[in-house]
């Protein structure tokens, strides 16, 4: 969770649905390992020393809400409904589809309309009154759902149901602002050529961010001319974006389930509406009091220590791994010194493609697959095999990297905007900075690399810094229920529970081997999210699934 450039956050595209069609994270950001980690992009920031925001306070220190009935430009927003372009999966299972026109900008004056797309599964209790579940989107932030036709019949009818349309709730589901089948789409396809062209060689670090921050600015520069207003492409802004939602389908109150930096978008709807929320379960939650770029360096070598010790502490591993410690930061090493010439398949025209491997690409490739905690376990297979000068087991993610790296609905520059805006002005930048300096050498120069490159394009990006408000806490009675992985490479867990005590009415659950994203992954996650709604605290009550757990 994972950036001040165009291209950052495509590091944190990992969700719940990625997990599951195993797509891994990670792009338009400078292709060494500080970027692959680029925790940020799916981080918050502030700190515990801010001051507590209550919800019923929040309006007086922010920009004022859109009103209800009272849209805050000239153009008048709307929801038309449309005909889905995918087949429902049974005459039992309804879905109806429709496009949502908000201001591109609350505030600001003209009638310029943006849409986002809006999927609706209808509960199979017609005269059920009990509140819908809305789902708010893919994460990221700029991760988009996954609506392609031939992609959604594989999750769409099995992922929520149990914990919606078969529990006598209607499903609403989206894709935010910019990303994924909204209207406009924010993606930098300068990016794309320039980084296939850029696998060819053995690049150093500053040859890597010269040509990040050119193909970034070129895209920037194109997004502004086209009459974007990247100022407008922020948490506030879908909190919005939802509110009227919510007012054209005369809805009184939500469940939210969000995941990833779909949680950050929960609780500032939480912050801004708190009125309109029943309870809300978020999943690998990003919090905007919690400044994830300042521990970037720390979590980073964290997560490759997490890596390491699991084999350490595991026989099988042990017995395919001898030393495992030192036989991975020595591949690293001899990474760095020769780079392997390996060839894969080109993820958008399916040729071959040579590439070269060296350590930061490996390191970058690999951080992407910890947000699936089976890449724990195959570490061995994976050191064993480059050491051999082979692929194996890293093949697969060496071409999940690709394809997101390659993926033209994500919305990349709507991700940079919400970072420069919402994370970037928080973060103590010297002093993330001198942290990354005295990371182990195999990581220190790329992570130095990052932290200035994303301090650098947020400088010359045309996205303003956020008022304070974005980087307090949300301090809110709504019941709430946290699952989070114990795995997590970018959201430590520690971090969650530091944050419990602004939650009156929560619960929590630490699912111990898993990484990011609960929901879809392990088995409890459903049940739990299902039980917490119709019973909220009491909700442990009615889970039968706890000893998976």
């Amino acid at each position: 969770m994972n950036n001040s450039e165009v291209t950052l956050p495509r590091q944190l595209k990992q969700t719940s649905l990625q997990v599951k069609v195993q797509s891994n994270s990670i792009r338009r950001v400078v292709n060494v390992i500080s970027l692959s980690a680029l925790t940020a992009s799916l981080c918050s920031c502030g700190g515990p020393e801010e001051a507590l925001l209550d919800p019923k306070q929040a309006k007086r220190d922010t920009v004022s809400a859109v009103s209800p009935g009272q849209p805050s430009t000239s153009a008048l927003p709307r929801l038309e409904q449309i005909e889905c372009w995918f087949e429902n999966s049974s005459e039992s299972q309804h879905a109806s589809c429709f496009k949502m026109y908000v201001p591109e900008n609350h505030d600001g004056p003209g009638d310029r309309l943006i849409s986002f797309p809006v999927i609706k599964l209808s509960s199979a209790s017609k005269d059920s009154e009990k509140t819908p579940v809305l789902h708010l989107g893919g994460g990221g932030p700029g991760n988009p759902m996954g609506f392609d036709a031939g992609t959604i019949e594989d999750w769409l009818w099995s992922w929520y149901q149990e914990m919606s349309v078969e529990n006598g709730r209607d499903l609403y589901l989206i894709d935010p602002r910019g990303v994924g089948f909204a209207e406009p789409v924010l993606v930098c396809t300068e990016y794309i050529p320039a980084f296939l062209n850029s696998l060819k060689s053995d690049l150093t670090i500053e040859q890597e961010v010269a040509w990040n921050i050119e193909a970034n600015q070129r895209c920037m520069d194109r997004l502004v001319q086209e009459g974007i207003d990247m100022s407008a492409y922020n948490s506030l802004s879908v909190a919005r974006d939802v509110e009227l939602l919510r007012q054209q389908l005369r809805i009184k109150k939500w469940n939210l389930y969000g995941v990833s930096y779909g949680s950050r978008y929960a609780l500032t709807l939480a912050r801004e509406y708190p009125e309109t929320l029943e309870s809300m379960v978020l999943d690998a939650t990003v919090f905007p009091n919690v400044r994830y770029m300042d521990r970037y360096a720390e979590n980073l070598e964290d997560a490759f220590e997490r890596l390491i010790s699991i084999c350490t502490d595991t026989a099988s591993c042990l017995d395919e791994l001898v030393n495992p410690e030192q036989r991975f930061w020595s591949l690293v090493d001899a990474l760095k010194r020769y780079p392997v010439q390996i060839t894969i398949e080109h993820p958008l025209n399916k040729q071959k493609l040579n590439m070269v491997l060296n350590a930061n690409r490996f390191l970058s490739i690999l951080y992407a697959a910890l947000y699936d905690a089976e890449q724990f376990s195959e570490l061995p297979q994976i050191v064993v095999s480059l050491e051999n000068n082979q692929l194996g087991a890293f093949e697969e993610k060496v071409n999940d990297w690709l394809e997101f790296q390659t993926d033209a609905s994500f919305g990349d520059a709507s991700a940079a905007a919400h970072f420069c805006y919402e994370e970037s002005s928080f973060i103590d930048y010297p002093k993330a900075i001198e942290a990354a300096a005295r990371l182990r050498p195999q990581l220190s120069e790329s992570a130095v690399a990052l932290l200035k490159y994303s301090r650098e394009q947020c400088a010359r990006s045309p996205v303003p810094a956020a008022p304070p408000i974005e980087g307090r806490p949300v301090v809110t009675d709504i019941p709430t229920l946290f699952l989070h992985g114990a795995l997590d490479p970018v959201l430590p867990v520690e971090y969650l529970e530091q944050q419990l005590v602004h939650f009156s009415q929560s619960d929590y659950e630490i699912f111990n081997e898993i990484s990011h994203s609960i929901v879809g992954v392990h088995p409890c996650g459903v049940p739990m999210a299902s039980a917490f709604y119709n019973h909220k605290l009491e909700f442990r009550g009615y889970v039968d699934c706890m000893e998976l757990q």
